[in-house]
Order: C-alpha cells, then structure tokens, then sequence
C-alpha cells in the first residue's frame, strides 16, 4: 500500500453489486483490486466470529434477533446460495494470496479477542478498526498490529492522544478532518483513512 497515495477501500465488500459482508461480495472486491477490503464481525451465541455489520439479523434476513442471541447452527441456515453469512474464518483464506487487505472492523469491544485469535492463524494481512476498546485489545495481544485509531473529535490529535495504541492510521469521518489536522496526523507519524466518501 502507497504511503504517498489515495487508496480506495471497498466497504464491506463489493457491496454495491452483492449483499454486504458475504463470501462473494468481499471476492469481488478482491478481484476489482480494492486496496483495501473491509469487513465486520459480530460474536455468536456460542462464541463463532460472523462477518456481520448490523447487530441483528433483520435488515438483510429478516431474523429479528441479535447475533449474539443465536447459533452458528441457526445463523449458517439463514439466507441461500450467495447469500449466505460468512464467519471470519471463510473470509481470511480469501486474503492469504491476494495483494489486497483485509480490514476487520467491529462496532463494540466484545468481538476483539476471539476475533484475534482467529485471524491469527491466517496468513493474511490484517488490519483492525472501530471501538476504542477494542483496538486497546488488539493492542494488548499484539504489539505489531496494524490498528486504525478512531478519532471523531473536532480537536487536534497530539501524541499523548496515541501513546499507548500506537496506530497505523487515524480513522475518521471525513467531517471531522480538515488539511491542518491531516498535516498535525502525518507529522505524528500516522497516516490518515477517512469514512465514508462514496
């Protein structure tokens, strides 16, 4: 990945041709050659990582229950064909001989440890994004993880403010960042990655 260049980051895979977060759409990124593919996961009733976004399965299976209140059993009939959810673990080997990325991405800092542990057994490059928290996990299982740092404040990051996670990137919404702010993140020694600009 160019450190002096745009890279496009395809977000939950190929999602504006297939439906978000499955098998397919994430190969299709891949294929298109997307820098960068991110994902997200979400923990199971008995402890599977799923690649998931929302934290019930309503909008796009029309299961109205949290993920985390239902099986790997139940979860893997939801859906048919292409439409199937996927756990991380069908997702890596996809990434293990690929000049894209893999971004694993969580919403809140329960999915963290197991999801670490999962990838870690793969090949693949990874990078991890979303809850504070759970970065801080990441951080704490490893100390050369690529870790995005979210920062959605209208304040200047200073060093004291990546001490401790010691980030890649800063993730932000672009309407936090303005050029003065990106130039403060890139003399910190961290790059920039901005959501979401369609």
């Amino acid at each position: 990945m160019s450190t002096n260049s745009t890279n496009i980051s395809a977000h939950r895979g190929d999602s504006s041709r297939f439906r978000e977060n499955t098998v397919v759409a994430i190969k299709s990124a891949i294929d298109a050659g997307a820098a960068v593919v991110e994902i997200d996961v979400r923990i199971s009733k008995d402890g599977k990582v799923v690649v998931i976004h929302d934290p019930t399965f309503e909008r796009l299976w029309g299961l109205d229950k949290k993920v985390s209140e239902v099986t790997w059993a139940e979860i893997s009939e939801l859906g048919a064909g292409e439409n199937k959810v996927p756990l991380l673990s069908d997702v890596l080997p996809l990434f293990e001989n690929s000049q894209s990325i893999l971004m694993i991405d969580m919403e809140e800092s329960d999915p963290a440890k197991l999801a670490f542990e999962v990838a870690s057994k793969s090949g693949a490059t990874i990078y991890w994004c979303g809850n504070l928290e759970g970065m801080q996990i990441i951080r704490s299982l490893s100390e050369s993880a690529n870790i995005w740092m979210p920062w959605n404040v209208n304040a200047t990051l200073t060093s004291a403010d990546i001490a401790k996670l010691k980030p890649t990137f800063i993730n932000s919404h672009y309407s936090f960042l303005t050029k003065s702010k990106v130039d403060a993140i890139h003399a910190l020694g961290c790059k920039v990655s901005i959501w979401t600009v369609d």
